[in-house]
Formats: structure tokens, sequence, C-alpha cells
């Protein structure tokens, strides 16, 4: 019998080079955050994680946080998706992998595949996380590709959590990935939105300009 899939999103990066949480910006009427939540609530995932840093968990919890960032969505109850485990990383400084072990530490189980997902990558179709949660298997890592390059999002199988968890990890989860390319299955898809990695303001305005 196959695992079940739980969903990760990495939220909780300092976003310096936008210079505002990536998380609460706009994307086709939503904010980057809602968009991903609400195709992962179409998805048969019994637990989706949200990390998020100090200030956005301020902001969520509808104090003013610093820089004025407000979102009345995520301090309401707009977002679609019941059930989103919060975890505040009180370390983000420390990098993506810090929050992806936060998340990967409110797991209610580890007999669970983990599905990443990076919160600058609200373009990725629905139709890519069905594929890619289709091809899922405790052994294997599940890579999307498009044009021949590797995106997000990624899925691990449940055989690598203990290593994702306490393996020195010097490229992040990327190292996990390195050290097992036999294990590495990568999916062909036709969706741009698995490379769009947002991280300045011009690369936000382009996105948006071509979405």
């Amino acid at each position: 019998m196959s695992l079940p899939i739980s969903a990760i999103v990495l939220a909780a990066g300092a976003s310096s080079r936008m210079g505002k949480p990536k998380a609460l910006l706009e994307w086709k009427g939503s904010t980057f955050l809602e968009v991903i939540c609400s195709k992962l609530s179409e998805l048969d995932i019994p637990q989706t994680i949200v990390v998020i840093s100090p200030p956005l968990s301020k902001t969520r919890r509808g104090e003013k946080a610093p820089g004025g960032c407000f979102c009345s969505r995520l301090a309401g109850q707009s977002i679609p998706l019941g059930g989103i485990d919060w975890v505040e990383n009180p370390r983000p400084e420390d990098g993506m992998l810090s929050s992806f072990r936060c998340g990967l530490r409110k797991l209610d189980s580890k007999e669970t595949n983990i599905m990443l997902c990076l919160v600058d990558h609200p373009a990725v179709e629905l139709e890519t996380y069905k594929t890619l949660c289709e091809k899922a298997k405790k052994n294997k890592i599940i890579v999307p590709v498009c044009e021949r390059i590797r995106g997000h999002p990624v899925i691990f199988g449940a055989d690598f959590i203990s290593e994702l968890l306490g393996m020195d990890c010097p490229e992040g989860a990327k190292t996990v990935v390195k050290a097992h390319p036999e294990s590495v299955l990568e999916i062909e898809v036709d969706d741009k939105g698995i490379l769009m990695d947002i991280d300045t303001p011009e690369e936000y305005e382009a996105a948006k300009s071509g979405s």
C-alpha cells in the first residue's frame, strides 16, 4: 500500500531582495501562500505544514509586523484550506534547511512521503502537483523537470526523512538528492511554473506580466 503524502510549504525566508515577505505578494487576486495552499487543498494530503518566520507569524495573528506588512487574509479566515499546521522557525536566518526541518519535526507521522513546496513558486499548476503525487514512493525522490531543468516541488520518500533531519547537509536538501542519484525519479512536465523562482521586484513584475 502506498504511503500518504504530507506537504511542507517553506515561507520563512527573509525575502531581503524582494523587500517584503514573498508569501504575502499578490498573485491572481490572492497571495502566493494562499494560491499554493488552495491547490494543495485539492489533493489527497492529510497534513499541510506552513513554516513561517517570527514577523510573518505576527502578521498571521493580526498584529503589525515590522515594515507594516499586514495581510488581512492571513489574519482572518479566508485561506482556502482547513487544517493548516503553522510552524514558526525561530531562526530563519539559518537557511531553508532549518525551516524544512522545523516542518519535518511537526509531522504527525514519519510514515509519510514529503512534498517540499517553496512559497515563491505560486505558478506551479494543479495538474503538476497531481502528477508528482501519483509517482511518489517511499524509496524515491520525485523531481519535476521542464525543458531539461529541475524545479519544485520535490517529493522525498519516507525513507529519506531521517537523513533530512540528521544528515550534514551543506547544500540543504539538495545534499540528500545528490547522495542518492539512483533514487531520483525525474518527471517531465509541461509547466514552467516549476522553474519560476521569484526573488526580486523585477522578477515578480516579469512573472505577473507573463502569467
